[in-house]
């Protein structure tokens, strides 16, 4: 999935943002200081809040609804939504459905709501995770790394076209956050975007990177580039993109 957004909200609980950007098959890593904007641009993404003027196309089709003669967003396309719905995996900070079900019963009911190819998929992504273990367990009762490895389950549900995931790795154990990695590795055909403090993710699987700073991208390129750009070797990826990343900023701060 191709989708491209420019964007503005004025009004957000972070800076004000303007945000022009688009975003293709392979992993874009969104980096930045915190209340840059990085949460927000997934939520955004995601159908979860408006921008208060713009424009969002996900394969060409425009996803929102304008009052009459402006560009001022009034809501979303319906049929759009579900398009998008049936291609989208969204991995949050925090849970998205009453913590007091239980894990199998929580995988299947939002398989319900996503149409019957992801029902057939819960006892494969179940499996895949290492949810049957904790299968009966309450979703509040979970630890913080298996209520991750939850959200991160219940995203590949429509196996997805489109994956936003939000600090996917905060919270796991190194195994764990290993499995993730891979896991978001293993699609190179999926239009994935992941907002991450930990830069040491960004550089083992990025394509690109973009970085926010105060609601605005003051980056967005190949990673590649970025190191190019902020005159840093890459030869140790992790510690190249933190060079890198330190680089910009303060070359931005000027």
């Amino acid at each position: 999935m191709r989708v491209a957004l420019d964007v503005r909200k004025d009004n957000a609980e972070c800076p004000p943002m303007h945000i022009t950007a688009c975003f293709g098959p392979g992993v874009t890593a969104v980096v930045g200081p915190n209340g840059a904007g990085k949460t927000t641009l997934l939520r955004m993404m995601a159908g979860l809040i408006l921008p208060d003027r713009g424009s969002y196309t996900a394969d060409g089709r425009q996803f929102y609804r304008y009052l009459p003669g402006s560009d001022a967003v009034a809501g979303i396309d319906p049929v759009s939504r579900m398009a998008l719905a049936k291609q989208l995996g969204y991995v949050p900070q925090s849970g998205i459905i009453h913590v007091s079900m239980r894990v199998k019963d929580a995988l299947e009911y939002l398989a319900c709501m996503r149409g019957k190819a992801s029902r057939r998929r819960v006892g494969h992504i179940m499996k895949q995770w290492h949810l049957e273990e904790v299968a009966h367990m309450r979703l509040d009762n979970l630890s913080p790394g298996q209520r991750r490895r939850f959200l991160v389950a219940q995203s590949l549900l429509t196996d997805p076209s489109l994956w936003l995931l939000d600090e996917p790795t905060a919270g796991l154990a190194p195994e764990e956050r290993q499995a993730v990695l891979r896991a978001i590795a293993s699609r190179p055909n999926c239009t994935t975007v992941i907002a991450t403090h930990i830069l040491e993710d960004a550089a083992a699987v990025a394509d690109r990177v973009l970085i926010m700073r105060s609601g605005c991208i003051i980056w967005y390129g190949r990673l590649q580039d970025m190191y190019d750009a902020a005159c840093c070797p890459s030869s140790a990826a992790a510690t190249a993109l933190e060079q890198a990343y330190i680089n910009i900023m303060h070359r931005n701060n000027r």
